[in-house]
């Protein structure tokens, strides 16, 4: 089925389903004003956290942030595919699919099947070492761990296992008529090259971790060496349909109860020390593949917490690990701590020597993020004039990925402070400049007011509206927050491709958490007669708003320009005060009127 026919079928369908009815299977839900409420399937809730709107046709959790629509819930709920949660839609609301769409089904259904093959060879191989670890010939391994004070339980909730030297799990799939091409494709066989009749066994004389997606399955394995002449110390599992190493992290499938409770994730740099943190009774630790950490992996922690925790080895490559994973994590917005630990030390080596209360102490005692780059920077620059203006180029680079304007401001503020250079404060505010971000950016919004969310609901349930925001002689970005603007060029597109608002299909891509809370948070109830003067006044509101904080910037900036006695800055921030002042006279009369 093409993606146009596609991106029909699926509005059509979510106007068509009651969400409420769907939701009630599963869940006790209550009519609350437009919305009905209830305790959340998708965590432990003792409170009624869970929100469904019928009009919109959009759940969502005010707890654990899961949102989405009809199509979303029978996936995250029910556990069927895209595929599978479309045909039981259209069956529950006597849709009749076309038949383009049963084609396109089935070849949905093999490129499932296929998956499903990797995942149950995937299973029995882990089944298979798990097994090796306990067998006689697993004692290197269980030695190993042993030196680690890693015991069976440990063991057996991360699903550990052991690859023995003489191999065998060839042989074990093949007895259990598993596809060879299948166990070649996911790195756990090797084929030969110049023969490929030749096949053995990928993983030998390794420990072996499993890695489980969200969903509990096992997509991969990571083979770590037991002997100190065995390279490379860790194999991962060949890339394949079921397995990307930059879009997983060690430990989430295990880790993501822990997080949701504690409100953060601690992000270590290997399997050992996401299994040490866990026996410190910080189950909420994860690891990178062995690998820079990616934005992918940011996105993927942001599902469950916007803060983190840093705790990377105690020497120089730990050090310059944080740094790296620092520029990847500022522009997504997540805030958190970075736990420096003593040189040549790590989680699993503190553990040993100092016990759980010290390791969990080194972790509440974490650096917040920025406080540690002033010191990262400071402490590599020089002694000199040209030293500290490097410095302080480097300190632009890490401000410049941060959305906060005063924050960005601060940061530097507080590098300039600590280096002893002096900073000017319209100086500061030019080197405070956010960079251009491209779209891979993880790119979040200041927290949406009650005024644009009020905006938002006008708009969805009266879509005629959306001319008047047409109208608007300035952009959407400069009227509203970023999700906001989002948001609301998605009504834009849709109603003028369709000539209809469908809110449950614009809770997608990669601001789908904030978008889906603004959509729950939108609910503002006027009449028919009364929406179009409501949506003026509202509108008029956010200008005034608009420009009582920019009048607030500038007059903050007149003064530290008056206080340096810069001339030129006086004069230009002079005419833009002017002309916001007037704007604002403006505005009172219009109101008054």
């Amino acid at each position: 089925m093409s993606q146009p026919a596609l991106d029909h079928l699926i509005p059509q369908l979510l106007e068509r389903v009651n969400l409420v009815d769907i939701i009630s299977q599963d869940v006790r839900l209550k009519q609350n004003g437009n919305n009905w409420v209830g305790l959340c399937p998708f965590h432990s809730d003792n409170k009624p956290s869970f929100s469904v709107s019928p009009s919109k046709g959009l759940y969502y959790c005010f707890g654990c942030q899961a949102g989405g629509n009809a199509l979303s819930y029978m996936k995250e709920a029910r556990g069927l595919s895209f595929v599978e949660s479309v045909q039981e839609l259209a069956s529950m609301s006597g849709m009749e699919l076309p038949d383009d769409w049963n084609r396109g089904a089935a070849r949905w259904k093999e490129h499932r099947e296929k998956k499903d093959l990797m995942f149950e060879v995937n299973e029995l191989s882990m089944l298979w070492f798990a097994a090796q670890l306990r067998a006689s010939h697993g004692g290197p391994a269980r030695e190993y761990l042993k030196g680690r004070a890693l015991d069976a339980e440990h063991a057996a909730t991360f699903g550990l296992g052991y690859a023995p030297p003489a191999g065998g799990l060839h042989r074990e799939l093949s007895r259990q008529g598993k596809s060879t091409v299948i166990a070649i494709e996911l790195g756990v066989l090797w084929q030969g090259r110049d023969d490929p009749r030749k096949v053995g066994d990928r993983f030998r004389g390794r420990l072996v971790f499993p890695i489980r997606d969200l969903s509990g399955h096992v997509i991969g394995f990571s083979a770590r060496a037991l002997e100190p002449d065995q390279q490379p110390k860790y194999i991962n599992s060949s890339e394949s349909l079921v397995f990307h190493k930059g879009d997983m992290l060690y430990g989430l499938w295990e880790a993501r109860d822990g997080i949701r409770k504690s409100g953060y994730a601690i992000l270590v740099e290997g399997q050992m020390d996401v299994i040490a943190l866990h026996r410190a009774g910080l189950s909420n630790a994860v690891a990178p593949m062995g690998t820079a950490l990616t934005e992918n992996q940011v996105r993927l922690i942001s599902r469950f917490t916007d803060r983190i925790v840093l705790m990377f080895d105690g020497d120089e490559a730990g050090c310059k690990a944080t740094d790296k994973a620092l520029k990847v994590i500022l522009p997504s917005a997540t805030r958190g701590t970075v736990v420096s630990l003593p040189a040549g030390e790590d989680p699993d080596s503190i553990l040993a020597s100092e016990g759980a209360a010290h390791l969990r102490g080194l972790v509440e005692r974490g650096v917040p993020f920025l406080e540690w780059l002033v010191r990262l920077i400071a402490g590599r620059a020089e002694d000199s004039m040209s030293g500290r203006a490097a410095a302080m180029r480097d300190g632009g680079t890490y401000a410049g990925a941060l959305l906060d304007e005063m924050e960005r401001t601060q940061f530097l503020e507080q590098l300039a402070q600590t280096i002893g250079m002096e900073m000017h404060g319209h100086g500061v505010s030019r080197m405070a400049r956010p960079r251009r971000r491209g779209s891979a950016a993880a790119e979040k919004s200041r927290s949406a007011g009650k005024n644009e969310l009020d905006i938002v609901a006008l708009l969805i349930k009266y879509p005629t509206l959306l001319r008047r925001v047409q109208e608007m002689d300035t952009t959407l970005e400069a009227q509203f927050n970023g999700v906001i603007a989002r948001l609301i060029q998605r009504l834009l597109d849709q109603y003028e491709e369709t000539g209809r608002v469908v809110p449950a299909t614009l809770g997608d891509g990669d601001d789908a958490g904030e978008l889906r809370e603004i959509l729950a948070l939108a609910d503002y109830d006027v009449s028919d007669e009364e929406a179009e003067a409501a949506l003026e006044a509202k509108l008029r509101k956010l200008q005034r708003d608009r420009l009582k904080g920019r009048k607030e910037e500038l007059l903050r900036r007149h003064r530290d320009a008056e206080q340096q006695g810069e001339v030129e800055s006086l004069v230009q921030l002079g005419e833009e005060l002017d002309e916001v002042l007037r704007a604002l006279r403006a505005q009172s009369e219009i109101d008054r009127n």
